[in-house]
């Protein structure tokens, strides 16, 4: 299961670029930003391992993960990577993935439970 983050923090460019104060935990970028992390719990009875792939569908037109990974080539939809790791079952523990949007239009990126996008949580493939 995948939350959108509970808020978002905006980012300047000057923030992004290192400028005024430290990178943010999103690393750095070439625009102004929104931050935010999406949790992933596992529900499952067993731990989840490997390598993950945070897919996300139905962005408003605009909008783009400034910090995604790669574009799935089945879906072409942007995707975060995230690195073999393992989350325990039971929804005991929550994994942290750090998102940077691109938001020109200032359009709603909705809320912890809603929104106007989706997220999906894939085992990422073997390369």
């Amino acid at each position: 299961m995948a939350y959108r983050p509970l808020r978002y923090a905006f980012r300047s460019l000057e923030q992004n670029e290192g400028i005024s104060g430290p990178l943010p935990l999103g690393g750095a970028a070439a625009v102004s930003t929104f931050d935010g992390n999406i949790t992933i719990l596992n529900f499952g009875a067993g731990s989840s391992v490997g390598p993950l792939m945070v897919e996300f569908a139905n962005l408003p037109q605009d909008v783009q993960v400034v910090n995604a990974t790669g574009v799935d080539a089945a879906t072409n939809l942007p995707f975060i990577l995230v690195p073999a790791t393992t989350i325990p079952g039971g929804g005991r523990e929550a994994l942290r993935v750090a998102v940077k949007i691109s938001n020109p239009d200032l359009l709603p990126l909705g809320t912890f439970f809603e929104g106007p996008y989706f997220i999906d949580v894939l085992a990422a493939p073997v390369m």
